[in-house]
């Protein structure tokens, strides 16, 4: 197997110890207390806000329209900082365990988002092999941060342009197109029970803001981090 950083060995990379990247590499290890408490920590202030939120509207339904925005930004943003655990469930930082690892990210991080683990694993390595390349499949950061793109990622044209796309990947088998899109599925039942839920309840405000922070708000943050992560600075827009 090739060891380099864009054509440098990684025992030519050294620290100002003259530890090589190699060498480094080889004392590292996943801390999985601190990740499980870190997806806690999502988890958490996502069940705060909601609270927060469902207080409020008893309170102040007739206001409804002053902070439902706020709130489907907040959301979005803990749902965006929840879906990068994916990316350690991908990389088997999850649990030692690479089978209970895939268990545990399903259930706890891959259904919310329509994903496979396993599929997920597969595409993404292609990221890591072909970063920056016309190969690469995770491609949000081949866009120039323009007005039209900000407002596709405002409007969901870029997430319903990215589903749509979803499972056309050829380097997936069959099997894994097959649970890429049985996960996708899963992923809407799980939001359609959430809202059905809420709309029988009567809060429908925040089957409004549920709607918001997944469909607007956690695309844009997710997209615009992987923009501001990979894309070269010196790229024309």
């Amino acid at each position: 197997m090739q060891h380099n950083l864009e054509g440098i060995s990684f025992e030519d990379v050294v620290n100002e110890a003259g530890t090589s990247y190699l060498s480094f590499r080889t004392t590292l290890s996943p801390r999985y207390k601190t990740v499980w408490l870190d997806i806690s920590k999502g988890y958490f202030f996502l069940a705060i806000t909601t609270v927060l939120f469902l207080y409020l509207d008893s309170q102040f339904h007739t206001y409804w329209w002053v902070y439902i925005i706020p709130f489907s930004l907040v959301t979005g943003y803990i749902l965006a900082y929840l879906a990068l655990f994916i990316h350690e469930g991908g990389h088997f930082n999850v649990h030692p365990n690479k089978k209970i690892n895939d268990q545990l990210s399903t259930i706890f991080l891959c259904i919310p988002f329509g994903l496979s683990m396993k599929s997920y694993r597969k595409i993404h390595w292609q990221h890591h092999l072909h970063l920056g390349t016309p190969q690469d499949v995770e491609i949000s950061y081949f866009n120039g941060l323009t007005k039209i793109f900000i407002a596709e990622t405002l409007t969901g044209i870029h997430l319903f342009r990215t589903v749509m796309k979803k499972g056309s990947e050829t380097i997936l088998t069959k099997e894994q197109l097959k649970q890429s899109r049985l996960m996708l599925l899963l992923g809407f039942l799980f939001h359609g029970m959430i809202l059905s839920v809420l709309i029988i309840s009567g809060n429908w405000a925040f089957a409004i803001c549920w709607i918001l922070a997944f469909g607007i708000f956690f695309p844009f943050f997710a997209t615009i981090r992987q923009l501001m992560e990979h894309r070269d600075e010196l790229a024309k827009s």
